[in-house]
């Protein structure tokens, strides 16, 4: 059963805006292999976060399921498009370009992903959908 654009959505949103400040303090800061800034350690959780949706979008390109993998990408970047004004103190307060620059990072692994012969109408679509569900960011996604 394919996962619906906006269940995606709603699991990538929950999911990044939830990691709270104990999590960031966790990972951030002196260790015994040295320091990592917060802003880091805040990227690293965040990531973490979505992984398995991406490797999803991902494996399903891979046996050639082009809708699903296009309504997965779809959703990460719908559910980042509604974190990108969330003001948080956990991981998300420490790295608020991540929504922006993790959807560019999505979308270009979709294409990636994507078989040369159908790479250009898969970006077309995914844009067309993507025009109701992060307007903002079309524009900078179309490159």
């Amino acid at each position: 059963m394919t996962a619906s654009i906006e269940d995606v959505a709603e699991e990538v949103y929950v999911e990044i805006t939830s990691i709270d400040l104990e999590a960031l303090n966790g990972r951030a800061g002196s260790h015994s292999w040295g320091y990592v800034e917060p802003s880091e350690a805040a990227t690293e959780l965040l990531t973490e976060a979505i992984e398995d949706w991406v490797e999803e979008m991902k494996r399903s390109l891979e046996l050639g399921l082009l809708a699903p993998a296009e309504a997965l990408c779809a959703g990460i970047v719908q559910g980042l498009y509604r974190a990108r004004d969330t003001k948080s103190d956990g991981a998300l307060g420490w790295a608020v370009d991540f929504p922006t620059e993790e959807a560019d990072f999505v979308v270009e692994e979709f294409l990636k992903a994507c078989h040369p012969s159908s790479r250009k109408d898969a970006h077309a679509n995914l844009i067309q959908v993507l025009t109701q569900r992060a307007p903002e960011w079309v524009e900078g996604l179309k490159r």
